[in-house]
């Protein structure tokens, strides 16, 4: 969450890094890699959020990857 009020703040180098240092510590949650991945598609980085996207899918549960599937069609 503090990575997307930092981005919200146009902060953006502080909540990637924030993010970044989210995902050493666990890198099996697919909350973070959604997050991700909206942080890139929104700085227009759409090959890292594809992959960022493609990895929340991985690691989510059934019920979870729908918002997830809506975020990557918006690519």
């Amino acid at each position: 969450m503090r990575a997307l009020f930092m981005h919200a703040l146009k902060r953006e180098k502080e909540a990637f890094m924030c993010i970044k240092m989210v995902l050493m510590k666990n890198m099996a949650n697919f909350t973070v890699w959604h997050v991700y991945g909206m942080l890139n598609r929104s700085s227009k980085d759409y090959d890292q959020a594809r992959k960022a996207y493609a990895n929340a899918i991985k690691f989510a549960g059934t019920k979870d990857t729908e918002r997830v599937y809506t975020d990557l069609s918006q690519l």
